[in-house]
Parts: structure tokens; sequence; C-alpha cells
């Protein structure tokens, strides 16, 4: 299957093109379980607090095959974060529809934060590093523990 293989230069390059915008951000929120490790590497490199949350709609395969029509709350944020007012990055690994971004978005914005969201790859987020169709394959210093 083909994929964009994205290295980690690529990655700290494309990072600090955008790095200015991001810095306004006050937490970065990544979604497990492909989007957890660039969102905490995010927040170290902002310097910014991190927290997680998961939705679930894809399997773990290449490529990833559907398993609900649409993305399911898995794990909420919970009550210990403080969302009210605070102006949130929400990180993913690929948006294919920017369904789960979307979610994401709605959840905590109901939580009553300021949201924007950010893809590694594909073609939907408010910010998207690699505009892509292709499915994204991540250096190892950003790939969750399988």
């Amino acid at each position: 299957m083909k994929a964009l293989e994205i290295s980690h230069k690529e990655f700290l390059e494309k990072f600090e093109k955008s790095r200015k915008v991001l810095e306004k951000f006050d937490l970065v929120i990544g979604i497990a379980r492909a989007g957890e490790k660039p969102g905490k590497e995010i927040a170290r490199m902002l310097g910014k607090d991190f927290a997680c949350v998961s939705f679930r709609k894809y399997d773990d395969g290449m490529p990833p095959k559907k398993i609900y029509d649409e993305a399911k709350l898995v794990r909420d944020i919970g009550t210990e974060v403080e969302l009210k007012g605070k102006r949130v990055l929400v990180v993913d690994d690929f948006s294919r529809t920017g369904e789960t971004l979307t979610k994401a978005k709605e959840l905590l914005q109901k939580k009553g934060a300021q949201v924007r969201t950010l893809a590694i790859g594909g073609q939907f987020g408010d910010f998207v590093l690699f505009k892509t169709d292709l499915c994204v394959r991540l250096p190892n210093e950003l790939k969750g523990d399988e």
C-alpha cells in the first residue's frame, strides 16, 4: 500500500514554519492512539501542557478499515483539565474526512475551550502539515506504542 513516508527532519521543518501560530495555544490535546505521540511532541516543543482524548472509527490496519459508521468517543479528557477559556490545539496523525477532528473540536468547545485542529497529514483540519490523500507513515520519534 502506498503511503507518504515522513522523516523526523521533514516534520520538524513543517512544524517550525507553523511555530509562531502554534505558540498561541495554551494546551495541546492528542487524539489517541496515533495522534497522541505527535501531540505530545508538539506540546513538548511548544512548552505547553498535554492531554489526550480517544475516538474510534477505524481499526489499526494499513490501510485502516472502518469499524463504526461515525467516530465514537472512547475516552474523554475528564474533569482534571480546566478548559473554559483555554486556547486548545487538537492533534491527530491523519485526517481522512475531518470527522474525528470535528467531533473532538465540538466536545472541547462544549467544555468552554477555543479549539483549532492540526493533522500531521491529510486534507482536513485548521492546520495540515502535509497535504496528501495517502496514509502517512510517521518517523519512529512520532509513532505511538504499537
